[in-house]
């Protein structure tokens, strides 16, 4: 049907009620090749054919992720990745950081998976190998640091899904070509999420330490809610974290930031304590 369509069409216009064309359509896609195919047949440069491709592909997976999340066929979701990923590994030319107006790239459309089993997993991380061999280093850096319109890198995103162990894996392999000084846009940091990751592995901890050595004012760098990663480690009980922590500041010094409250709501005050508690770390003394 988009063949047919004239080149200057904007596929993206609203109609009356709100509703995107391509919406409409986007369910006749199930092929991501011939999508990739039909915008560089509509745009000269591999800049605004990727631009409108990844513009398509967030609508495709939105609507397809909605729909599936409410009938339970994650394994579905899993399906429409792997094709993705099958129509790129080959498409070398296309691997740059090409992103859409929601800023999103490759990578952060594929960590919008919520089922990711050891098949699909072992195919990310080879993805992001093949990335890396046809990327110039700062090229590789760019696409693996890019921020959307939340200010999540792909890695927060995996994290967020609850996806930990494959956020771990590409940690350890790639933690040289992170920018550790990235905030989202609810203020967390970099240790704000490693907080939620297996602190039982060496190499994690080994990380930890070098982010905390690279700038310690990250322990006590709280988040719009309030939050330090100290409170975030008391929570889900990271031991090795919060004895970690500890060494660099006192218990009062940080129960003195955790006290200037969060930007959501000025009136609710954030205890330390509190968060201790919940992790049953009554070990811990403020006296």
């Amino acid at each position: 049907m988009l063949k047919y369509l004239p080149k200057d069409y904007d596929l993206f216009t609203q109609n009356d009620i709100g509703n995107i064309c391509f919406e409409e359509i986007s369910e006749e896609f199930t092929e991501f090749d011939l999508l990739l195919k039909i915008f560089i047949y509509r745009e000269n440069n591999k800049e605004k054919q990727m631009f409108y491709f990844l513009k398509a592909l967030e609508i495709i997976l939105n609507k397809c992720i909605k729909t599936l999340k409410n009938k339970g066929l994650e394994m579905l979701i899993k399906m429409k990745i792997l094709k993705l990923i099958e129509c790129f590994e080959e498409k070398s030319e296309y691997l740059q950081n090409y992103y859409n107006d929601h800023g999103n790239n490759l990578l952060l459309l594929i960590s919008k998976a919520f089922f990711i089993d050891k098949e699909l997993e072992n195919k990310i991380l080879n993805f992001i190998d093949k990335i890396k061999i046809n990327s110039k280093k700062n090229e590789f850096m760019n696409i693996l640091n890019q921020q959307n319109n939340l200010g999540n890198i792909f890695l927060f995103n995996f994290i967020e899904q609850n996806n930990s162990e494959l956020a771990m894996k590409i940690l350890i392999k790639y933690y040289n070509y992170f920018d550790i000084s990235i905030r989202n846009y609810e203020g967390n940091s970099f240790l704000h999420y490693m907080m939620s990751l297996n602190y039982y592995d060496k190499n994690i901890l080994d990380i930890i330490i070098k982010v905390i050595k690279s700038n310690k004012y990250l322990i006590i760098s709280s988040n719009n809610y309030g939050l330090t990663p100290f409170h975030l480690a008391a929570k889900n009980k990271c031991n090795d974290s919060l004895y970690l922590m500890s060494n660099y500041f006192s218990l009062e010094q940080m129960e003195t930031i955790s006290n200037k409250g969060n930007k959501k709501n000025k009136n609710e005050k954030i205890s330390l304590l509190h968060y201790l508690k919940l992790g049953k770390y009554y070990i811990f003394s403020l006296g």
